[in-house]
This record gives C-alpha cells, sequence and structure tokens, in this order.
C-alpha cells in the first residue's frame, strides 16, 4: 500500500539497538499536536504537567513490566536524574 510501511519496517530498530527515528517521530507529533490544540482552550502548563505524568508513568510500568527491573529508591532516583538531564538540554 502506497504511504504504509509494512509492519516489520515499522518495528525497523525495535530491540536491536538501532534508533527507529520514524518510530519515535510519530508519537511525538501527536503528542505536540495534542498539546498545541489543548493549549487553546488551558494554560500551557496543564498539558505539559500532563505529559509529564504520563511519562513517567509508562517510563516505570515499561521498566517493571518489561525489563523486570525492581521500582526501588535506587531506581526512582536513577530516573528523576536522567529526566533533569534531558531537561537542561
Amino acid at each position: 500500500m502506497a504511504g504504509k510501511q509494512a509492519p516489520d519496517e515499522s518495528r525497523r530498530g525495535r530491540n536491536t539497538g538501532e534508533p527507529d527515528l520514524p518510530g519515535f517521530l510519530k508519537p511525538t507529533n501527536m503528542f505536540i499536536s495534542i498539546a498545541n490544540r489543548e493549549n487553546k482552550n488551558m494554560t500551557a502548563t496543564d498539558p505539559q504537567m500532563a505529559f509529564l505524568f504520563v511519562a513517567t508513568r509508562h517510563s516505570a510500568c515499561v521498566s517493571n513490566a518489561v525489563r523486570k527491573v525492581k521500582i526501588s529508591g535506587e531506581f526512582v532516583n536513577h530516573m528523576v536524574a536522567r529526566q533533569a538531564g534531558t531537561v537542561r538540554r
């Protein structure tokens, strides 16, 4: 089909250590579109805080369920440091 990737193409890079830029940018652009739409109806910090909350919860879920990481104080501190590093960029 024109304009659509085959399922194996859309998963390229998963579990290989290779970045999947198109797979990363598609949901990223969706989140930006939602934030821009919601900013018309509320303060810009509201969707920002919601996205930060969701990203944090998702990271914890993936770490626990997929990577089998025990959620501990050490892990939380590690993730906070990573988030802080991302904000500083």
